[in-house]
């Protein structure tokens, strides 16, 4: 009998130490959303180098290592699209109520160059790059960890 009831109390210990699902999913979602930072700030330290030659007056803080930027998703396909009407609207509030994505405008392809697997994410640069003048935000389609495409909203 004794036995029996160490067994219970073990079975019953093992499966009240089993991780949080919730938990977890809010850590690998923080740790996937360092990465997509990462990746959105090589790209734009990339484009960055292909006007330090040209007089733009772009000042950028050296120091500045894109952790501070804001990301918001990932987005499925038609939350995205949900998203990006309600902006659109909010810039011209003479769309009608049913307005959709037209074929051949940059979102309805941007849109439509999703594949399974592909991740939409929102992203806005810190408050340093919009301090000096550099500040960008919009929507970005990952795929196997690489910018396929994005879509600027904003930019100063």
């Amino acid at each position: 009998m004794r036995i029996v009831i160490l067994c219970l109390t073990l079975i019953l210990l093992c499966s009240c130490r089993q991780e949080d699902p919730n938990t977890a999913s809010a850590e690998n979602e923080i740790t996937r959303h360092d990465e997509i930072s990462k990746i959105l700030y090589e790209d734009f330290v990339r484009n960055l180098e292909s006007y330090k030659d040209r007089k733009y007056g772009i000042k950028f803080d050296e120091n500045y290592d894109g952790t501070g930027n804001e990301i918001r998703g990932p987005f499925t396909k038609e939350q995205l699209e949900k998203e990006l009407i309600l902006l659109l609207k909010e810039l011209n509030p003479e769309l009608p109520l049913n307005y959709e994505l037209k074929e051949g405008s940059g979102y309805y392809e941007f849109l439509n160059k999703y594949r399974n697997g592909d991740e939409f994410y929102h992203f806005k640069s810190d408050e340093t790059t919009w301090a000096n003048s550099c500040g960008i935000e919009g929507y970005v389609l990952i795929r196997e960890n690489k910018i396929l495409d994005k879509v600027i909203i904003r930019i100063n």
